[in-house]
Order: C-alpha cells, then structure tokens, then sequence
C-alpha cells in the first residue's frame, strides 16, 4: 500500500524532479499553483518505483493526477 505524504513548501522538491521534467502540457503540476489551490485540493503524494503519484482532494471526493516518472505505463 502507498504511503500518502502531505505535501508542504519543505518537501516540494521532492516532487520536482518529477514536475520539473513532465511532458504533459499542463500548468497543474507546478509548485505554485499547487500551493495556490492547497487549502482546496490538499495535495498529497507517494513516489513508487521512482514514478510520482499526486492525489488531490478532501476525505470521500480524492482523485489522483496523471503520475510522472519511470513507471507511467503499468
């Protein structure tokens, strides 16, 4: 099972080594806007197989974003 860390402004560089790179066109994975919609979407990630795994969202409404990394494929 994954383990969910809270995502804070001391860990965020974990993540961007995933953000920084992604080939997905979209603004949703930076820093900023992350922490701009923190208070919303409480952001939470676990890193497996060296693969990032976003999970936004309150108790009973979570989703998860598109993962970055190695392992993306399955």
């Amino acid at each position: 099972m994954l383990k969910f860390k809270k995502l804070t402004q001391k860990n965020i560089k974990k993540i961007q080594k995933y953000t920084v790179n992604s080939k997905y066109p979209l603004c949703d994975y930076s820093g900023g806007v992350i922490f701009t919609w923190y208070s919303t979407y409480n952001p939470t990630f676990a890193i497996f197989d060296d693969t990032l795994i976003l999970k936004i969202g309150k108790k009973n409404n979570e989703r998860f974003m598109l993962p970055l990394g190695k392992n993306i494929n399955g």
